[in-house]
This record gives C-alpha cells, sequence and structure tokens, in this order.
C-alpha cells in the first residue's frame, strides 16, 4: 500500500540527505511492513512539490513497550528508487 504524507520543510529536509531514517506518525493508517510512504514536502501550509519515497522496514507500536505515546507508531524507514 501507498501512504501520501505531508511532511514540513524542517523535516523533510532530514529526510532528503538520507539522516532521518524513521518517521513517527499517529497510528491511523493500518502501516504494515513492505508499504511505501510518499512524504510530500509543505512549507507554511501549502505544497512545495517536492516529494520522497521511502519503504516501511520495521514499525513499533506504542503496544510493544512504554516509549511512544498512545497512538502513535514509529516507521523504520529505507530508500526507495525512484521511478
Amino acid at each position: 500500500m501507498t501512504h501520501y504524507l505531508k511532511c514540513s520543510r524542517r523535516w523533510f529536509d532530514y529526510d532528503s540527505d538520507k539522516s532521518k531514517m524513521f518517521e513517527l506518525r499517529l497510528d491511523n493508517r493500518s502501516y504494515t511492513v513492505g508499504d511505501e510512504l510518499v512524504l510530500c514536502e509543505y512549507d507554511e501550509g501549502q505544497p512545495t512539490g517536492r516529494t520522497l519515497r521511502r519503504r516501511v522496514s520495521c514499525i513499533v507500536r506504542h503496544t510493544d513497550g512504554p516509549w511512544l505515546m498512545t497512538g502513535y507508531v514509529a516507521l523504520g524507514l529505507s530508500p526507495v528508487k525512484e521511478p
């Protein structure tokens, strides 16, 4: 499954240089390992047109331990070659 997600410029820049290999999100989309995320950059509430593709390589949910607030998920990411 492919998920299109808004991403603020601040976090998008970390993603674009591959220094951020995880994503913290609300657990409201039934994420599974192997899903693809298309991160769409937004600046001041407006889309910039820049996107990044990442594949979900692992998932940590709040039920896996005390590390996350209820209702949140940590998604481990790996790069996806652009088509």
